[in-house]
């Protein structure tokens, strides 16, 4: 099993947030 953190200040958590998540999980192969 492979996790992946994504840490920061998400206060208020947007579409943009999700998107680099998304993005980044791709990358990675999260």
């Amino acid at each position: 099993m492979r996790i992946g953190l994504l840490g920061g200040s998400f206060n208020p958590a947007h579409e943009g947030h999700l998107h680099v998540a998304q993005l980044a999980r791709r990358a990675l192969g999260l």
